[in-house]
């Protein structure tokens, strides 16, 4: 932990020009005999249009039992991105939801997630990840305080870094999460909620609103 109370975890080193290869199964083998039950699958995200959000800066999702859901937008290089999410009043005592923005280079991304508990407590979670590979190469946590249920999501790249605030705190992120923007950009972003697939009781059909979304690129607006 760090002495300003957050956490920087690394879990990985990205080395860029390193191939990273995947060995195929081969077609002989197979898995050993086992009696124990087979746990069930996580249901693959649902991806929905993204046309209000990118023309209008605005949209609502619904909040689906077990299922996370995606607004998948397609971008030029951008070095901004701001998000307000307001979480609806659910029977769920934690939810996930935020932002995550494509490295092409690197075929990493940058993952902002919230996690909020109406309980009274709240936390970001910024991770670099190489979804494919399953590799997580370095997680920042830290804590907001007092819950609530409307968040500002801010992202900025910078001359070596990313800034990233939540309702205008900054997140204590370390030098060592440094890119090297020589090589990367950045481009495509994802909007999730329920990344963690919580139930959601049957009677509740609640929506996330997002709102005031937008992407720049050195001044330029790419959306809305």
């Amino acid at each position: 932990m760090d002495s300003d109370g957050s956490n920087l975890e690394i879990l990985d080193t990205l080395s860029p020009g390193l191939a990273y290869t995947i060995s195929p199964t081969p077609h002989w083998w197979r898995p050993p005999a086992s009696s124990a039950v087979t746990p069930a699958p996580t249901p693959a995200p649902l991806v929905f249009g993204v046309t209000p959000l990118v023309e209008q800066g605005q949209t609502n999702i619904e909040l689906i039992s077990e299922q996370e859901q995606l607004l998948e937008i397609p971008t030029e290089q951008f070095d901004v991105v701001s998000a307000t999410f307001k979480q609806p009043l659910t029977s769920v005592n934690v939810l996930d939801f935020g932002v995550r923005l494509g490295m092409p280079w690197s075929g990493t991304e940058i993952e902002i997630k919230i996690r909020n508990s109406y309980a009274g407590y709240a936390e970001v979670v910024v991770t670099r990840q190489h979804v494919q590979l399953g590799v997580i190469y370095w997680k920042q946590i830290d804590q907001l305080g007092g819950g609530g249920d409307i968040f500002k999501i801010e992202f900025s790249k910078e001359a070596s870094g990313i800034n990233v605030k939540v309702n205008g705190v900054e997140s204590s992120l370390s030098s060592i999460t440094a890119i090297d923007f020589d090589f990367e950009t950045f481009e495509n972003v994802t909007v999730f909620v329920n990344s963690e697939n919580k139930v959601i009781n049957a009677t509740e059909s609640p929506y996330f609103s997002v709102t005031n979304f937008y992407v720049h690129n050195n001044g330029n607006v790419l959306i809305p």
